[in-house]
């Protein structure tokens, strides 16, 4: 393992927090409940809430539905064969009517196909509602399953870097019940040397999290949406892998801010980059600053307008460079101020 290594993930919540989030939630599970489907054969999500209840891995977490006169039937296929048959109730009240009537209708059997998985063909009370059934295996056993309308698609992924922090972005997943994304972050490209960094971030509107470089190392990272009902979970896809490393952008020198008119002619030095972004607004802090991108490495300078008259505007730049998956920025340079005349 390398030494020095200071990882912190710092979470940026934007809209929402996780209480927020769950209340939302509830109210939209009931709107999507309620949703009548179109008769039709549909490829839904499933999850289920324990690893002796799993979905075979080849069906990546789905299953075929059949929607006939208003009634939902899902052919799902288990990872095992150790279930013989399913019983939509309890455990108890599967071994009581097995014990009074062995064959009853009521159970549903397993059927093996044509690649040797155990099938089942399930009726589905509601769309993203926890339905309580019982397996038979040894004896009877409660299980929990969730079919669910819209599978999590993958989300894209980026970067930015300025000095030692590199901020991982992404897009923020679109699906309903969305509680959050898991991040993984390595030193190889296969993930097996692992960066230990916090991994989940909680919210849908979350959409990035720091990570502090080392000097010289490449960070690879992805990031998947997690999809919550009722505490059973399923995944996204991975996005994107990106490749991260701290590289050197030249810092431009801030020459000159001249004020003009309602205006401020902004001049620095050219650097080997691909572009600057100049930053400005009132507060010597730059609290609410505004900032403008300069996409050409050979623009040396840059008139601000539609400033306010007699106020004192506070100015800096960096230079930025585009890579594959991002964009590495210089640090700031010092501020300079002017009084607009």
């Amino acid at each position: 393992m390398k030494n020095l290594r200071r990882i912190l993930c710092t979470i940026l919540c934007f809209a929402m927090i996780i209480t927020t989030g769950m209340t939302a939630f509830a109210d939209t599970a009931s709107a999507a409940g309620d949703k009548a489907l179109e008769d039709g054969t549909y490829t839904f999500g499933v999850m289920t809430n324990t690893k002796m209840f799993k979905i075979t891995p080849e069906d990546n977490g789905t299953c075929q539905t059949v929607v006939k006169d208003g009634k939902i039937t899902a052919t799902i296929r288990l990872s095992g064969d150790g279930y013989s048959k399913l019983y939509m109730g309890s455990s108890e009240e599967a071994a009581a009517l097995e014990a009074s009537n062995p064959n009853a209708s009521a159970f549903i059997p397993y059927i093996e196909d044509a690649d040797g998985k155990y099938t089942y063909e399930v009726p589905v009370e509601a769309l993203n509602t926890p339905i309580h059934l019982s397996a038979r295996g040894t004896k009877w056993y409660d299980r929990v399953i969730v079919f669910y309308e819209v599978l999590p698609q993958p989300v894209k992924a980026s970067y930015t870097i300025q000095g030692d922090t590199l901020r991982f972005k992404w897009t923020k997943a679109a699906e309903p019940y969305i509680s959050g994304y898991e991040i993984a972050c390595a030193y190889d490209a296969e993930f097996t040397d692992l960066v230990p960094i916090e991994t989940i971030a909680e919210g849908q509107n979350t959409t990035s999290a720091k990570v502090y470089l080392e000097k010289g190392d490449t960070y690879y990272l992805k990031v998947r949406s997690v999809l919550t009902i009722d505490g059973l979970q399923a995944y996204s896809d991975w996005s994107n892998v990106v490749a991260a490393k701290n590289i050197t952008v030249a810092k431009p020198k801030l020459s000159s801010v001249t004020a003009g008119t309602s205006k401020a002619t902004v001049k620095w030095t050219k650097k080997a980059v691909t572009g600057y972004e100049i930053q400005y607004g009132t507060s010597s802090t730059f609290k609410s600053a505004k900032t403008v991108r300069i996409g050409k490495a050979s623009t040396v300078f840059k008139v601000i307008k539609n400033l306010k008259k007699g106020k004192t505007y506070y100015f800096r730049i960096r230079s930025y460079k585009n890579t594959a998956d991002g964009v590495c920025y210089s640090g700031w340079t010092t501020k300079k101020s002017v009084k607009i005349k």
